[in-house]
């Protein structure tokens, strides 16, 4: 019997040989084979783990309130949760609200964000729980900033390219 190579194990050492010294490699059949290989095949053609890219310059601002933009990134309707870019004028402001749905993540891109009387500057990062509510978001010399939140409060336009 083959002594296998020494392994920390709660076990007898001559039980674990027998283990794995009674142990052989099973070869698939050819139509076994075949079949794992076509359903390979179709798994990495069908994209379901494809990388999508958004350029910079590809990408369409659209309006949602005086002075504020936005672009959609993503949307995953299995989710509902949407990533997208806010673009705030000097001064514009996005009304307090809920967030009765999910959680939203807001990271500061550019130029400031203001807050409950704080300001946030590039590489701040800020998260509004499920269940919490802000005050108004406004800012000062304008700013953009990453959401990651859900869908419920966008307007069905700015997702329609996301649309099946």
């Amino acid at each position: 019997m083959k002594r296998v190579k020494e392994i920390d194990s709660p076990l007898p050492a001559e039980f674990v040989d027998a283990m794995a010294n009674g142990l052989s490699v099973a070869e698939p059949s050819e139509q076994l084979g075949q079949r794992l290989a076509r359903r390979l095949e179709a798994a990495i053609r069908s994209g379901s783990k494809e990388i999508r890219v958004q350029r910079a310059a590809d990408g369409q601002w659209l309006p949602l309130a005086p002075g504020i933009e936005i672009r959609v990134l993503h949307h995953d309707r299995s989710s509902r949760s949407v990533t997208s870019l806010w673009r705030l004028q000097p001064g514009a402001q996005l009304p307090a609200h809920d967030h009765e749905h999910a959680d939203e993540e807001c990271l500061v891109i550019d130029g400031d964000i203001c807050h409950d009387d704080q300001r946030y500057f590039p590489g701040d990062y800020m998260i509004g729980v499920q269940g919490s509510r802000h005050g108004i978001i406004s800012s000062r010399n304008g700013g953009t900033m990453l959401l990651r939140s859900s869908d419920h409060h966008l307007p069905a336009a700015l997702l329609a390219p996301f649309a099946a």
